[in-house]
């Protein structure tokens, strides 16, 4: 069995098992960036649904892609240094730094699943 990386498929899942869970995420539905109400909307426009939060971490990573292809175009070895020299990103949740291996380092907070939904706890 492989783990369930999305926290909305392992809640929706879950269902009443799940209620009472903590776990750690860097997704906060309560998030009140203006560019968080923004990307909802235009999901929902788009999906007809409300985003999963791989979504804005998918959106993030093409956003710092598409900029890297449009400063030094497709040879992968200078997409890869464009990548490496963005120190801090702006993302839709919270933004995040990339580290000397390309991995993003952002912030954590404990969650709990309360009727349902994923929320940051204490609540």
């Amino acid at each position: 069995m492989r783990p369930l990386k999305d926290h909305a498929v392992a809640v929706a899942l879950g269902k009443i098992y799940n209620e009472g869970l903590y776990t750690l995420s860097s997704y906060d539905s309560t998030n009140a960036k203006p560019n968080f109400f923004t990307f909802n909307k235009n999901y929902m426009d788009l999906f007809g649904s409300n985003p999963v939060p791989s979504a804005y971490f998918a959106y993030d990573t093409m956003k710092i892609l598409y900029a890297a292809l449009d400063a030094v175009g497709p040879k992968k070895t200078r997409v890869k240094d464009y990548i490496l020299k963005y120190s801090k990103v702006e993302s839709i949740l919270e933004d995040f730094e990339i580290d000397e291996f390309g991995d993003a380092t952002r912030q954590y907070a404990p969650m709990v699943i309360k009727n349902g939904e994923l929320v940051p706890f204490p609540n």
